[in-house]
């Protein structure tokens, strides 16, 4: 009868619990899973143990989504405040919405690796396949996570490329001063291990690589960007994938430039890069990588081997900083600024962290040479200091969320 209540609540003949809890019976829940929107996805896998089952299958997974990438421009926004972010454009009413991501410490052509030496996580997810993978462990001794001090273990320095092709192959590249270079190869499941040496020592007493990394593949090169974000160094290291050769520089240090970032990214085999000083008047720069890379590990880049091909304008500059281009200089700064590249797309994102100000974006296209705003819907503030800085699963009641 309709308005009948019982232990689900009220609910009416169209929401018979004996029904519904037969769902399975009557729709294949193999075409529901397959037409989900990724955030709607995790949260229906925690629904029952027969739905996370499936939804943990990876020839259903494969099958399911391999072949419906996730339409560009996309991008993968790694915020302190909001954690792991990706914003989507729908293609049809070109509004931009968040889904929530899984922690990951280097990202690639939609790839996420979450390695860490400290903690033990090996994990990998793939945004287009949707597919988590656990790594097998890597040669060389394994630090104890129970008794390591944060000082005690220096974390490699992570690059990765992912094969764009259809299979989503990807490999991911550990460069380590002491063990030499560890390499995965996900077509066998398997490490190698080569002698070439990551040199740490060019870089800061003090440094540790488990902070901000990007990487960029490009000619057979992988281009790492790691900053010790503490002592505002930003480190520019390149591997050649097929020399095995390690080459460690610093680009700047605190004691001549500090910044509020400075990121890279690769468009038709070329590399590029967007920065800030931290000062009130800093232009935000679009850089080209012109000059070939030092030999010497201590060789420094520096701006000889960049050139400058555009500068953002200077009224958009300060609408991206809210009015809030007097706290720059302030390391507590309210600012949390990135730039993160989708082919010739550039999304500049800054999540200003005030109560009455949303974040702000401008999107550089780097063919056209066009700074154009975009409207972002509100997000959801993390305010408290984060517990589990790695939600692989979203907690109960939580799941991943998306604004639009």
């Amino acid at each position: 009868m309709a308005g009948q209540t019982s232990g689900y609540g009220k609910c009416g003949p169209s929401m018979d619990a004996r029904l519904w809890g037969e769902l399975q019976s009557y729709i294949d829940l193999r075409v529901i899973f397959a037409k989900l929107p990724m955030e709607e996805f995790f949260q229906l896998r925690r629904v029952c143990k027969e739905w996370n089952c499936l939804a943990s299958d990876r020839g259903f997974l494969e099958a399911s989504f391999a072949s419906k990438p996730i339409p560009k421009p996309y991008f993968v926004v790694d915020s302190a405040k909001m954690r792991h972010r990706l914003l989507t454009c729908d293609p049809s009413s070109r509004r931009w919405s968040w889904t929530r991501l899984p922690h990951a410490r280097c990202e690639v052509g939609g790839v996420l690796c979450d390695y860490d030496e400290k903690t033990g996580s090996r994990k990998v997810f793939d945004l287009h396949t949707r597919v988590f993978h656990e790594l097998p462990p890597p040669p060389g001794p394994s630090p104890i996570p129970d008794v390591a001090d944060d000082f005690e273990i220096v974390q490699p320095v992570i690059g990765m490329t992912v094969s764009p092709s259809s299979d989503r192959a990807f490999r991911i590249v550990l460069g380590d001063g002491d063990i030499g270079t560890r390499t995965y190869d996900s077509k066998t499941n398997s490490w190698t291990q080569t002698p070439s040496q990551h040199d740490l020592f060019v870089l800061a007493q003090g440094y540790k690589a488990d902070k901000k990394q990007i990487c960029v593949s490009c000619n057979g090169v992988l281009y790492i960007r790691a900053w010790e974000i503490d002592l505002g160094i930003v480190g520019l290291h390149t591997y050649n994938l097929d020399r095995d050769e390690w080459n460690c520089s610093v680009c700047w240090n605190a004691e001549e430039v500090e910044w509020v970032f400075w990121d890279i990214g690769m468009w038709q085999d070329r590399v590029f890069s967007l920065r800030m000083k931290r000062e009130v008047t800093s232009e935000i720069e679009v850089l080209e990588l012109t000059g070939s890379i030092p030999q010497w590990a201590v060789s420094n880049l520096n701006d000889d081997h960049w050139t400058v091909i555009d500068r953002m304008p200077e009224d958009l500059r300060l609408w991206l900083l809210a009015g809030e281009e007097e706290r720059l200089e302030d390391y507590d700064a309210t600012h949390e600024t990135q730039s993160v590249f989708c082919n010739e797309l550039v999304l500049i994102y800054n999540c200003v962290g005030l109560q009455d100000v949303t974040e702000r974006a401008v999107i550089y296209n780097l063919n056209g040479k066009t700074w154009t705003k975009i409207e972002l819907p509100a997000s959801h503030r993390v305010v408290k200091k984060v517990v589990n800085p790695r939600p692989w699963m979203p907690k109960l009641g939580s799941g991943l969320r998306s604004s639009s």
